[in-house]
């Protein structure tokens, strides 16, 4: 690829004439080949805006879809999910306008993937339908297979886990037509989460849906490289270590989590980083160790600006501040969860909503009801920003002692 960018390059400077097709195209790939490689040279900014001017000029409105594609996901890879979107939305305008698509289902599967992002689990489901749809009909069979697996996603964050299921067997009978085994590894990955937080009784997760999710586990990790899926682990993607700790195997899961955590300060790999610390919170709560619980926690949230791993890291780490004693302060931290809940449409998944829900409990028979109410009224003022401050703003030590330096008293 390296080397078609440098002989397009060279192509493309020994054209005299800008305004023909073939310069928009070569001008195009050589962009597109770029964002592939990852390395975008300097003079990256100016041709892809001249790409895209010329586009306009010519009225060439499907190498301007391809265009402003390509500009809305180096924008993505900025982090600049919400200035991708109307990029995208002009993608799909021009790739319609033009009878263009495949360029019109891209889009609009980039679009679904940018509200995804920012937790629209909503508006990207419905985007994605349109894409599914659209990609159906043209029997797009690999852009399909891609939009399956994305839509998986986001029916499992909105809680939808039968469709969830049925879009996962559209990704994994579409990937074994096209040979991908590395993406029907991913489809296995889903499946153990499906099983994983499936909404079904507790004793029917202990007796069946942990051993079904270890099986997806497994065969994940027979189709993705040793060690994988350990490392996919985040809070969207749970792996076989969440499986451990489901099941209150402590020693293992430690086990597991340090080598994982080991292995990421290696690779300077910040997100798995926090998310290996996020476990092992979880693994020192269930022991009761809770001042080691809260500092995990604590180095988790100080790494992440993700609302998502934000507020499922909050809910959690909440619970031990507490079995600390800080229970007014867990009160009003619940609060700040539960209205960014409210207005995302973000839903509890039943893995942690158990557990979370019995901490509360404990929490407000501790508190007292009108105390724990008052206390939680009052979190639902503050931003999920500030909560997490809060929290952080706890400070531990390792003799026992921990007091917050916003003028919190631990209660007896």
């Amino acid at each position: 690829m390296e080397e078609g960018v440098t002989r397009l390059s060279k192509l493309l400077s020994l054209t005299q004439d800008q305004s023909t097709v073939a310069y928009r195209w070569a001008a195009l790939t050589r962009l597109q080949l770029q964002v592939c490689l990852g390395t975008l040279n300097p003079e990256f900014p100016e041709q892809l805006e001249e790409t895209i001017s010329l586009a306009r000029s010519a009225g060439d409105l499907a190498c301007l879809a391809e265009a402003l594609n390509v500009s809305g996901v180096v924008k993505a890879y900025s982090g600049l999910f919400e200035e991708a979107v109307p990029l995208f939305e002009e993608a799909v305008e021009a790739a319609s306008a033009s009878g263009y698509h495949y360029g019109q289902v891209a889009a609009l599967n980039n679009i679904g993937a940018m509200f995804s992002n920012v937790n629209q689990f909503t508006r990207a489901k419905h985007v994605l339908a349109q894409a599914v749809h659209l990609a159906s009909e043209h029997h797009f069979d690999s852009v399909l297979a891609a939009l399956a697996l994305l839509n998986t996603e986001v029916q499992i964050n909105v809680g939808d886990h039968r469709v969830a299921e049925e879009a996962c067997q559209v990704a994994e009978a579409l990937f074994q037509k096209l040979g991908s085994r590395r993406d029907l590894g991913f489809v296995a990955l889903l499946r153990g989460i499906i099983a994983l937080w499936q909404d079904v009784p507790s004793v029917a997760r202990i007796n069946g849906n942990f051993e079904r999710a270890e099986q997806h586990f497994q065969e994940a990790e027979r189709l993705l490289k040793p060690g994988a899926v350990g490392q996919q682990m985040d809070l969207l993607r749970p792996g076989p270590v969440d499986v451990l700790i489901g099941r209150g195997q402590w020693a293992e899961a430690r086990e597991q989590l340090e080598r994982t955590l080991a292995k990421a300060v290696e690779d300077d790999d910040q997100v798995a980083v926090m998310n290996a610390h996020f476990a092992l919170g979880r693994v020192e709560h269930g022991e009761q160790h809770y001042l080691e619980a809260l500092l995990h926690f604590q180095t988790m949230l100080g790494l992440t600006q993700y609302e998502l791993a934000q507020v499922e890291g909050l809910e959690v780490a909440t619970a031990t501040v507490s079995r600390l004693g800080y229970r007014e302060m867990a009160a009003s931290i619940w609060g700040a969860t539960a209205r960014f809940r409210e207005q995302t449409g973000l839903v509890r998944q039943p893995y942690f909503a158990e557990p979370h829900d019995r901490e509360r409990q404990w929490t407000r028979q501790q508190l007292g009801q009108m105390a724990f109410d008052e206390a939680f009224t009052q979190g639902k003022a503050m931003s999920l920003k500030e909560a997490v401050g809060r929290l952080l703003s706890l400070q531990c030590t390792k003799e026992g002692q921990s007091h917050p330096s916003h003028g919190v008293q631990p209660l007896n």
